[in-house]
Protein backbone atom coordinates (compact mmCIF):
# COMPACT_ATOMS: atom_id res chain seq x y z
CA UNK A 1 0.00 0.00 0.00
CA UNK A 2 2.48 2.03 0.93
CA UNK A 3 6.56 2.38 2.07
CA UNK A 4 7.90 4.03 5.12
CA UNK A 5 10.57 5.01 3.10
CA UNK A 6 8.43 6.50 0.17
CA UNK A 7 10.32 10.28 -0.54
CA UNK A 8 9.03 13.34 0.00
CA UNK A 9 9.47 16.55 -2.33
CA UNK A 10 8.00 20.42 -1.58
CA UNK A 11 10.08 22.80 -2.55
CA UNK A 12 9.35 26.87 -3.14
CA UNK A 13 9.63 28.56 -6.48
CA UNK A 14 9.90 32.40 -6.34
CA UNK A 15 8.61 34.99 -8.24
CA UNK A 16 9.14 38.34 -8.91
CA UNK A 17 6.46 40.88 -7.45
CA UNK A 18 6.09 44.62 -6.21
CA UNK A 19 7.58 44.69 -2.71
CA UNK A 20 4.85 46.47 -0.31
CA UNK A 21 5.99 48.16 2.76
CA UNK A 22 4.09 46.17 5.35
CA UNK A 23 4.00 48.34 8.97
CA UNK A 24 5.36 46.58 11.89
CA UNK A 25 1.82 45.97 13.14
CA UNK A 26 0.41 44.24 10.34
CA UNK A 27 -0.90 40.98 11.59
CA UNK A 28 -1.40 37.60 8.63
CA UNK A 29 -4.14 36.33 8.29
CA UNK A 30 -4.15 33.14 6.13
CA UNK A 31 -7.06 31.37 4.18
CA UNK A 32 -7.35 27.57 4.12
CA UNK A 33 -9.23 27.34 0.95
CA UNK A 34 -10.36 23.40 0.41
CA UNK A 35 -12.57 23.83 -2.54
CA UNK A 36 -11.66 21.45 -4.95
CA UNK A 37 -9.82 19.17 -2.55
CA UNK A 38 -12.67 16.59 -1.87
CA UNK A 39 -12.40 14.91 -4.61
CA UNK A 40 -8.45 15.09 -4.58
CA UNK A 41 -8.48 13.44 -0.79
CA UNK A 42 -10.82 10.78 -2.07
CA UNK A 43 -8.18 10.41 -4.60
CA UNK A 44 -5.33 9.76 -1.77
CA UNK A 45 -7.59 7.65 0.28
CA UNK A 46 -8.26 5.45 -2.10
CA UNK A 47 -4.80 5.38 -3.10
CA UNK A 48 -3.25 4.33 0.17
CA UNK A 49 -5.89 1.39 0.28
CA UNK A 50 -9.03 2.21 1.11
CA UNK A 51 -11.90 1.75 -1.24
CA UNK A 52 -15.68 2.95 -1.04
CA UNK A 53 -16.60 0.27 1.59
CA UNK A 54 -17.95 0.64 5.06
CA UNK A 55 -15.92 0.97 7.38
CA UNK A 56 -13.45 2.93 5.15
CA UNK A 57 -15.80 4.75 2.71
CA UNK A 58 -14.49 8.79 2.52
CA UNK A 59 -17.93 10.86 3.32
CA UNK A 60 -18.64 14.55 3.49
CA UNK A 61 -17.89 14.38 7.54
CA UNK A 62 -13.99 13.18 6.46
CA UNK A 63 -14.13 16.24 4.64
CA UNK A 64 -15.56 18.44 7.05
CA UNK A 65 -13.24 16.67 9.63
CA UNK A 66 -10.20 16.78 7.97
CA UNK A 67 -10.25 21.01 7.54
CA UNK A 68 -11.22 21.25 10.86
CA UNK A 69 -8.55 19.54 12.06
CA UNK A 70 -6.05 21.14 9.94
CA UNK A 71 -6.82 24.36 11.55
CA UNK A 72 -6.91 23.76 14.52
CA UNK A 73 -2.74 21.84 13.48
CA UNK A 74 -1.81 25.09 12.09
CA UNK A 75 -2.85 27.17 15.03
CA UNK A 76 -0.73 24.69 17.08
CA UNK A 77 2.48 24.85 15.09
CA UNK A 78 1.85 28.96 15.01
CA UNK A 79 1.10 28.84 18.59
CA UNK A 80 4.03 31.22 19.10
CA UNK A 81 3.64 34.01 16.44
CA UNK A 82 0.44 35.95 18.03
CA UNK A 83 0.06 37.63 14.65
CA UNK A 84 -0.34 34.68 12.88
CA UNK A 85 -4.04 33.40 12.20
CA UNK A 86 -5.78 31.00 10.40
CA UNK A 87 -9.69 30.86 8.71
CA UNK A 88 -11.76 28.88 6.44
CA UNK A 89 -14.91 28.14 5.11
CA UNK A 90 -16.59 30.85 4.90
CA UNK A 91 -14.64 33.28 7.10
CA UNK A 92 -12.58 34.70 4.49
CA UNK A 93 -10.40 37.16 5.71
CA UNK A 94 -10.96 40.98 4.84
CA UNK A 95 -8.53 42.79 1.82
CA UNK A 96 -4.88 41.39 1.02
CA UNK A 97 -4.47 38.26 2.44
CA UNK A 98 -2.44 35.03 1.94
CA UNK A 99 -4.04 31.55 0.53
CA UNK A 100 -3.45 28.40 1.06
CA UNK A 101 -5.23 26.13 -1.73
CA UNK A 102 -5.77 22.90 -0.78
CA UNK A 103 -7.74 22.29 -4.41
CA UNK A 104 -4.49 22.20 -6.57
CA UNK A 105 -3.59 19.50 -9.01
CA UNK A 106 -1.00 19.08 -11.61
CA UNK A 107 2.60 19.96 -9.96
CA UNK A 108 5.98 17.40 -10.62
CA UNK A 109 5.64 13.71 -9.27
CA UNK A 110 6.27 13.35 -5.90
CA UNK A 111 5.47 17.40 -5.19
CA UNK A 112 3.40 17.90 -2.47
CA UNK A 113 3.40 21.91 -2.26
CA UNK A 114 4.29 24.55 -4.15
CA UNK A 115 4.64 28.01 -2.17
CA UNK A 116 5.06 31.43 -4.67
CA UNK A 117 8.05 33.14 -2.89
CA UNK A 118 10.56 32.87 -0.79
CA UNK A 119 10.30 36.27 0.60
CA UNK A 120 12.48 37.17 3.25
CA UNK A 121 10.92 39.36 6.22
CA UNK A 122 7.78 38.72 4.41
CA UNK A 123 7.80 41.95 2.83
CA UNK A 124 5.18 41.22 0.25
CA UNK A 125 1.87 41.10 1.21
CA UNK A 126 -0.54 38.26 -0.16
CA UNK A 127 1.93 35.68 -1.33
CA UNK A 128 0.60 32.22 -0.94
CA UNK A 129 0.85 28.52 -1.45
CA UNK A 130 -0.85 25.66 -3.01
CA UNK A 131 -1.13 21.96 -1.26
CA UNK A 132 -1.55 18.64 -4.08
CA UNK A 133 -4.04 16.96 -1.41
CA UNK A 134 -4.48 14.24 -4.71
CA UNK A 135 -1.07 12.99 -3.64
CA UNK A 136 -1.08 12.04 0.28
CA UNK A 137 -2.14 8.35 -0.47
CA UNK A 138 1.69 7.37 1.42
CA UNK A 139 0.90 8.44 4.42
CA UNK A 140 -1.58 5.90 5.54
CA UNK A 141 -1.06 2.94 7.79
CA UNK A 142 -2.90 -0.45 6.96
CA UNK A 143 -5.80 -0.75 8.50
CA UNK A 144 -8.91 -3.02 9.07
CA UNK A 145 -10.87 -1.42 11.62
CA UNK A 146 -12.82 1.48 12.34
CA UNK A 147 -10.39 2.59 14.81
CA UNK A 148 -7.87 2.58 11.94
CA UNK A 149 -10.10 4.84 10.28
CA UNK A 150 -9.92 7.48 13.08
CA UNK A 151 -5.96 7.11 13.04
CA UNK A 152 -5.63 7.49 9.13
CA UNK A 153 -8.09 10.25 9.00
CA UNK A 154 -5.18 12.41 11.85
CA UNK A 155 -2.33 10.90 10.16
CA UNK A 156 -3.73 12.64 6.50
CA UNK A 157 -4.52 15.89 8.85
CA UNK A 158 -1.12 15.60 9.90
CA UNK A 159 0.91 15.35 6.64
CA UNK A 160 -1.76 18.32 4.92
CA UNK A 161 -0.47 20.47 7.69
CA UNK A 162 3.14 19.49 7.53
CA UNK A 163 3.28 20.78 4.04
CA UNK A 164 0.87 24.07 4.45
CA UNK A 165 3.23 24.98 7.44
CA UNK A 166 6.18 24.17 5.24
CA UNK A 167 4.79 26.03 1.98
CA UNK A 168 4.04 29.05 4.33
CA UNK A 169 6.96 28.99 5.50
CA UNK A 170 8.60 29.88 2.35
CA UNK A 171 6.45 32.83 2.05
CA UNK A 172 8.23 33.70 5.24
CA UNK A 173 11.25 33.64 3.91
CA UNK A 174 12.40 30.00 5.68
CA UNK A 175 14.46 27.45 3.21
CA UNK A 176 14.92 23.93 3.12
CA UNK A 177 18.33 23.98 4.95
CA UNK A 178 16.63 25.75 7.66
CA UNK A 179 15.70 22.08 9.15
CA UNK A 180 19.36 21.90 10.16
CA UNK A 181 19.08 24.77 12.52
CA UNK A 182 19.95 23.49 15.69
CA UNK A 183 22.43 24.04 18.21
CA UNK A 184 23.30 20.08 17.58
CA UNK A 185 25.32 20.48 14.20
CA UNK A 186 28.51 22.56 14.48
CA UNK A 187 30.56 23.91 11.94
CA UNK A 188 32.99 22.55 10.82
CA UNK A 189 32.33 18.88 11.11
CA UNK A 190 28.55 19.14 11.96
CA UNK A 191 29.26 15.53 12.97
CA UNK A 192 26.12 14.01 14.78
CA UNK A 193 23.60 14.34 12.32
CA UNK A 194 21.48 11.39 12.15
CA UNK A 195 17.99 12.52 10.88
CA UNK A 196 17.19 14.93 13.51
CA UNK A 197 16.70 17.42 10.89
CA UNK A 198 13.84 15.37 9.34
CA UNK A 199 11.78 16.80 12.82
CA UNK A 200 11.56 20.16 11.69
CA UNK A 201 8.91 21.51 9.10
CA UNK A 202 11.50 22.83 6.60
CA UNK A 203 12.92 19.64 5.83
CA UNK A 204 11.96 17.99 2.45
CA UNK A 205 13.00 14.86 0.36
CA UNK A 206 16.82 15.93 0.40
CA UNK A 207 17.04 16.27 3.87
CA UNK A 208 15.82 12.33 3.88
CA UNK A 209 12.30 13.39 5.04
CA UNK A 210 9.47 10.84 4.04
CA UNK A 211 6.02 11.15 2.65
CA UNK A 212 5.21 8.41 5.22
CA UNK A 213 6.75 9.93 8.47
CA UNK A 214 4.77 13.47 7.61
CA UNK A 215 2.02 11.56 9.21
CA UNK A 216 3.18 10.25 12.31
CA UNK A 217 3.24 13.85 13.97
CA UNK A 218 3.26 17.49 13.49
CA UNK A 219 6.90 19.03 12.93
CA UNK A 220 8.34 22.14 15.04
CA UNK A 221 10.95 25.01 13.48
CA UNK A 222 14.16 24.99 14.33
CA UNK A 223 15.76 27.05 16.24
CA UNK A 224 17.16 29.40 13.05
CA UNK A 225 13.92 29.29 11.67
CA UNK A 226 12.21 30.64 14.65
CA UNK A 227 15.00 33.24 14.63
CA UNK A 228 14.43 34.09 11.00
CA UNK A 229 10.53 34.32 11.39
CA UNK A 230 11.09 36.70 14.16
CA UNK A 231 12.18 39.52 11.21
CA UNK A 232 9.10 38.23 9.21
CA UNK A 233 6.20 41.24 8.79
CA UNK A 234 3.13 40.17 10.32
CA UNK A 235 4.27 37.27 12.19
CA UNK A 236 4.90 38.95 15.61
CA UNK A 237 3.80 41.72 17.03
CA UNK A 238 7.20 43.17 17.26
CA UNK A 239 9.66 42.27 14.57
CA UNK A 240 13.78 42.18 14.78
CA UNK A 241 15.82 45.65 14.36
CA UNK A 242 16.56 46.23 11.06
CA UNK A 243 19.53 49.46 10.31
CA UNK A 244 20.80 50.16 6.89
CA UNK A 245 24.58 49.74 6.19
CA UNK A 246 26.45 52.52 6.25
CA UNK A 247 28.31 54.03 3.11
CA UNK A 248 31.86 54.02 2.27
CA UNK A 249 33.90 51.30 2.25
CA UNK A 250 34.08 48.56 5.32
CA UNK A 251 36.90 45.92 3.89
CA UNK A 252 39.37 46.22 6.45
CA UNK A 253 39.23 45.51 10.42
CA UNK A 254 39.61 49.07 10.80
CA UNK A 255 36.89 50.51 8.64
CA UNK A 256 33.93 47.40 9.81
CA UNK A 257 31.09 48.39 10.60
CA UNK A 258 30.32 48.28 14.15
CA UNK A 259 26.45 47.20 14.91
CA UNK A 260 24.51 46.77 18.26
CA UNK A 261 21.87 43.72 18.47
CA UNK A 262 18.63 43.86 20.62
CA UNK A 263 16.91 41.44 22.43
CA UNK A 264 13.55 39.81 20.01
CA UNK A 265 10.63 40.50 21.54
CA UNK A 266 9.54 36.66 21.52
CA UNK A 267 12.40 34.62 22.15
CA UNK A 268 14.73 37.03 24.12
CA UNK A 269 17.65 36.61 21.47
CA UNK A 270 19.56 39.59 20.86
CA UNK A 271 19.41 40.33 17.13
CA UNK A 272 19.87 43.07 14.28
CA UNK A 273 19.41 42.42 10.50
CA UNK A 274 21.53 44.88 8.44
CA UNK A 275 20.82 46.09 5.32
CA UNK A 276 23.47 46.20 2.24
CA UNK A 277 24.68 45.67 -0.77
CA UNK A 278 27.53 44.58 -2.96
CA UNK A 279 28.52 46.99 -5.74
CA UNK A 280 31.31 45.19 -7.13
CA UNK A 281 32.51 41.20 -7.73
CA UNK A 282 35.11 40.64 -4.10
CA UNK A 283 33.81 43.44 -2.84
CA UNK A 284 34.13 42.28 1.25
CA UNK A 285 31.83 43.62 3.57
CA UNK A 286 33.02 43.63 7.24
CA UNK A 287 30.59 44.35 10.17
CA UNK A 288 31.81 43.62 13.59
CA UNK A 289 30.27 42.23 16.84
CA UNK A 290 30.91 40.88 20.18
CA UNK A 291 30.76 37.15 21.15
CA UNK A 292 31.07 35.43 24.30
CA UNK A 293 33.03 32.01 24.75
CA UNK A 294 30.94 29.34 23.81
CA UNK A 295 28.31 31.38 21.53
CA UNK A 296 27.24 29.37 18.33
CA UNK A 297 27.62 32.07 15.08
CA UNK A 298 26.02 30.97 12.04
CA UNK A 299 26.55 33.27 8.97
CA UNK A 300 24.06 32.50 6.24
CA UNK A 301 23.55 34.12 2.65
CA UNK A 302 20.29 34.02 1.64
CA UNK A 303 18.91 35.13 -2.45
CA UNK A 304 15.23 35.69 -1.55
CA UNK A 305 12.53 35.90 -4.29
CA UNK A 306 14.00 34.40 -7.04
CA UNK A 307 15.04 30.44 -7.78
CA UNK A 308 17.69 29.48 -9.02
CA UNK A 309 20.13 32.25 -7.74
CA UNK A 310 21.77 34.88 -9.82
CA UNK A 311 24.09 36.19 -7.24
CA UNK A 312 26.80 33.50 -5.91
CA UNK A 313 27.98 34.87 -2.23
CA UNK A 314 30.54 33.97 -0.14
CA UNK A 315 30.83 34.18 3.65
CA UNK A 316 33.35 34.51 6.07
CA UNK A 317 33.92 34.75 9.91
CA UNK A 318 37.23 36.38 11.27
CA UNK A 319 38.89 36.43 14.61
CA UNK A 320 39.33 40.07 16.53
CA UNK A 321 43.29 40.00 14.54
CA UNK A 322 41.39 39.17 11.61
CA UNK A 323 42.82 35.50 10.62
CA UNK A 324 39.99 34.02 9.13
CA UNK A 325 38.58 31.28 10.86
CA UNK A 326 35.53 29.53 8.84
CA UNK A 327 34.48 30.51 5.43
CA UNK A 328 32.08 28.54 2.80
CA UNK A 329 30.47 29.49 -0.94
CA UNK A 330 27.86 27.23 -1.40
CA UNK A 331 25.31 24.91 0.77
CA UNK A 332 25.22 21.80 0.30
CA UNK A 333 23.28 18.83 1.87
CA UNK A 334 21.61 15.26 1.16
CA UNK A 335 20.04 13.15 4.20
CA UNK A 336 22.75 13.21 6.77
CA UNK A 337 25.83 14.91 4.67
CA UNK A 338 25.71 18.69 5.58
CA UNK A 339 27.97 20.87 3.62
CA UNK A 340 29.98 17.71 2.40
CA UNK A 341 29.75 18.90 -0.92
CA UNK A 342 26.95 15.84 -1.76
CA UNK A 343 23.65 17.30 -3.11
CA UNK A 344 24.68 21.39 -4.15
CA UNK A 345 21.76 22.90 -3.08
CA UNK A 346 22.08 26.45 -3.95
CA UNK A 347 25.12 29.34 -4.06
CA UNK A 348 23.93 30.92 -1.24
CA UNK A 349 26.47 30.24 1.62
CA UNK A 350 26.18 29.35 5.07
CA UNK A 351 28.15 28.98 8.44
CA UNK A 352 26.43 27.01 10.95
CA UNK A 353 26.75 27.23 14.97
CA UNK A 354 30.88 27.90 14.77
CA UNK A 355 31.34 28.00 18.41
CA UNK A 356 33.78 30.76 19.48
CA UNK A 357 36.64 30.26 21.42
CA UNK A 358 37.16 33.76 23.27
CA UNK A 359 34.92 36.00 24.50
CA UNK A 360 35.42 39.47 22.40
CA UNK A 361 35.27 40.79 18.80
CA UNK A 362 34.66 39.12 15.44
CA UNK A 363 34.26 39.86 12.38
CA UNK A 364 31.17 38.49 9.43
CA UNK A 365 32.35 39.34 5.85
CA UNK A 366 29.85 39.27 3.18
CA UNK A 367 31.29 39.34 -0.84
CA UNK A 368 29.83 38.31 -3.74
CA UNK A 369 32.12 36.26 -6.13
CA UNK A 370 30.48 37.05 -9.54
CA UNK A 371 28.46 39.67 -9.77
CA UNK A 372 26.50 42.11 -7.30
CA UNK A 373 23.64 42.57 -5.30
CA UNK A 374 21.65 43.76 -2.48
CA UNK A 375 22.05 42.26 0.80
CA UNK A 376 20.35 41.50 4.36
CA UNK A 377 22.62 40.53 7.08
CA UNK A 378 20.90 39.31 10.24
CA UNK A 379 22.83 38.37 13.54
CA UNK A 380 21.37 36.80 16.12
CA UNK A 381 22.34 35.70 19.91
CA UNK A 382 25.29 37.89 19.88
CA UNK A 383 26.32 39.91 23.09
CA UNK A 384 23.94 42.93 22.88
CA UNK A 385 24.20 46.02 24.96
CA UNK A 386 25.38 45.44 28.55
CA UNK A 387 21.64 46.19 29.92
CA UNK A 388 20.21 43.68 27.65
CA UNK A 389 22.59 40.67 27.76
CA UNK A 390 21.45 37.83 27.87
CA UNK A 391 24.04 34.28 27.35
CA UNK A 392 22.59 32.11 24.17
CA UNK A 393 23.95 31.00 21.32
CA UNK A 394 24.99 33.22 18.32
CA UNK A 395 22.92 33.29 15.19
CA UNK A 396 24.51 35.54 12.23
CA UNK A 397 22.22 35.15 8.76
CA UNK A 398 22.92 36.75 5.61
CA UNK A 399 20.59 37.18 3.72
CA UNK A 400 21.17 37.89 0.11
CA UNK A 401 18.42 40.60 -1.54
CA UNK A 402 18.82 40.27 -5.49
CA UNK A 403 18.97 43.41 -7.35
CA UNK A 404 19.52 44.46 -11.14
CA UNK A 405 23.36 44.09 -12.02
CA UNK A 406 23.11 47.69 -13.42
CA UNK A 407 21.87 49.24 -10.29
CA UNK A 408 23.11 52.45 -9.46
Amino acid sequence: MNSPTSSVIYRSTAILAACLVIPQAFAVEVYLDFSGADSLLHGSWVDGGYGDGEPFSWTASDFLTTQHAVKEKMEAIFAPFTSVSFHNFDDVPGGVHPTLSFGATGGSPGLLGLSSTLDWRNSMIGDGAVIYSGKFGSTFMAGTTVEDKVANLDRLANALTNIAAHELGHTFGLQHYDAYGIPEFKAPGYAGITGQQNSHIMSSGPSGASTFALGDSLKTFSELSINKLEFAAGVVPTVGKTVTEVAGSKSTLATAQAVTLENLAMSGKPAINIVGDSDSPGELDLYKFDAMEGNLITLNTFSDLILPDTVNTTLALFDSTGTLIASNLDISYAGNAFMTGAGIYSTDSLILNFEASYTGVYYAGVASVASTGDYNLLITGAVPEPSMMILGGITAVVLLRKRNINKS
